[in-house]
């Protein structure tokens, strides 16, 4: 059975492939295809795949059918295979070299289970039919981002009173917290926000900033106008998130990975450049290359969140190994070198800890491989995700999913 795209699994074309089932039931879902499962109920009350696992003593073939379920492809490959060996009759049998071939062909392709409104989802058991509505965590993420854009806010507005005393650097900072806060708050209680969209505003608002800065150092722009850039850079990438949301459904842990790669982009290019001028780092170059490297990782993040969908509970992990790598890397190299600010011990420390960096959210990214994935909430979301194929004497790009 061909596959139409990499990320969607069409229930009709899984309930054609178990004829015999469907001679007991009208319309199986794919928590019915064992054979002993009754259909005497509506397909709204069907109970969901189970999540815990089978008794030792159950068949292979049931075991498979529950790895098969819940998107386990490769477990459920050999379970299918063990079954094929002594099955309890022909009709398992058929059945099992069926969904085999499945397994084995979606293995192959990276194909996941969508269920239907009703019945559960194949990763992690959760309910397909979770309301499109924010979630605490990223609210929590929203209003603390009101503190560091009311003081920016505030820190203006004295800048244009040019004020000297602490009540008048004080208050109108004091005002810029409560106006961002109180603008935030308006807006989320005139409308719920969307599954995502305050993560999505976060994440496009620290990205603004990381081009803001950057773009401030290379244009030589301080006082006043700084902070104007500052403000305009991070409201413009709070709107440009806000739009991604509402445009292609992103969740939290999608925006927040997006947001980390912008993040370690830029991190390890300050740290590159630092490593090939050494102490004479050029302070205009590395704002360049900043500036480079947030736009690279903003857009390799947004390629690949869609496909890697991630938690924002996993990016947070991936986002402290990286933290602790380049701790442990720099901090150790910083201890054994002493107080050596030469030219050399400063391209060191800079590599070593960029290494530490790379090491740390790598390793992070690996051991929280199987963590559960974070899908769209929106019915009819776009979605898409770029492929590589190689091809002689070169490679072939495209993009494939949902528009």
């Amino acid at each position: 059975m061909p596959i139409p795209t990499r990320f969607f699994l069409s229930l009709v074309a899984l309930s054609a492939a178990f004829p015999a089932a469907a001679q007991d039931t009208a319309s199986p879902s794919p928590a019915q295809i064992a054979p002993e499962a009754p259909a005497t109920s509506a397909p709204s009350e069907v109970a969901p795949p189970a999540v815990a696992s089978l008794p030792a003593v159950a068949s292979a073939y049931d075991r498979g059918v529950e790895a098969f379920v819940k998107g386990d492809f490769q477990g459920a490959r050999a379970l299918f295979s063990e079954a094929l060996q002594t099955p309890a009759s022909s009709d398992e049998a058929s059945r099992a070299r069926v969904l085999h071939e499945l397994s084995q062909r979606y293995m192959s392709t990276g194909a996941r289970l969508i269920f239907p409104s009703g019945n559960a989802k194949a990763q992690g058991g959760l309910p397909a039919n979770l309301p499109d509505e924010r979630t605490d965590d990223e609210i929590v993420s929203y209003y603390l981002m009101s503190i560091p854009y009311g003081v920016a806010l505030g820190a203006y507005a004295t800048q244009l009173m040019e004020t000297t005393s602490p009540a008048g650097y004080f208050f109108p900072i004091l005002g810029g917290i409560g106006l961002s806060a109180g603008a935030m708050a308006y807006a989320d209680t005139k409308q719920t926000r969307s599954y995502g969209e305050p993560q999505a505003i976060v994440s496009g608002g620290l990205i603004g900033l990381q081009i803001g800065i950057p773009i401030i150092a290379l244009a030589k722009i301080g006082g006043t106008e700084s902070l104007g850039i500052g403000l305009v850079s991070v409201t413009a990438g709070a709107a440009a998130g806000f739009f991604a949301n509402h445009t292609w459904g992103t969740t939290p842990g999608e925006m927040s990975f997006v947001g980390s790669a912008a993040l370690w982009s830029n991190v390890l290019g300050v740290l590159g450049s630092a490593a090939a001028n050494g102490a004479n780092t050029n302070w205009d170059k590395m704002a360049a290359v900043s500036l480079a490297a947030v736009a690279v990782g903003t857009a390799g993040g947004a390629a690949f969140a869609r496909q890697v969908s991630p938690s924002i509970a996993r990016v947070r992990y991936i986002d402290f190994g990286a933290i602790v790598g380049g701790i442990a890397f720099g901090g150790t190299y910083a201890a054994l070198a002493g107080s050596d600010a030469s030219d050399s011990s400063v391209r060191a420390i800079t590599l070593i800890t960029g290494t530490g960096v790379l090491a740390g959210a790598g390793l992070a990214g690996m051991l929280t491989s199987g963590m559960r994935r974070d899908e769209t909430r929106r019915p009819g979301a776009a979605t898409w995700s770029p492929s590589v194929a190689p091809t002689a004497g070169g490679f072939t790009a495209g993009v494939g999913g949902t528009f």
